[in-house]
């Protein structure tokens, strides 16, 4: 199996932040930013539904819970100013109607 390095990097994460956002992929922006600030595994990104970031008035939430897989530990994770930011700009970009964060493809063929 191949070891993965963590992005340190500021001015990388900065730079596919605003790829995402320019190619208008803002599922992916939230999933990149919520991945690089809370440190969960890609499994555990991909258990994540759109209830578990706003409630039910579609105000964002102060954190959220999830069970990690490989751990099988429960952790809340507080969401901080740059996945607000990110949620923001999700829910803005599907106003008419929410895409919900799965584990399905971004875009088709992908």
């Amino acid at each position: 199996m191949d070891f993965v390095e963590a992005i340190r990097d500021k001015k990388k994460i900065t730079q596919i932040k605003n790829q995402l956002e320019g190619a208008k992929r803002f599922r992916d922006l939230l999933l990149f930013v919520v991945g690089i600030n809370s440190a969960l595994r890609i499994s555990d990104l991909l258990q994540l539904r759109v209830g578990d970031f706003f409630d039910e008035e579609g105000t964002i939430r102060q954190q959220f819970s999830i069970r990690e897989e490989k751990r099988d530990k429960r952790n809340v994770v507080v969401i901080n100013a740059s996945m607000r930011d990110a949620l923001d700009k999700y829910q803005a970009a599907y106003a008419n109607g929410v895409v919900p964060i799965t584990a399905g493809p971004s875009r088709p063929g992908g």
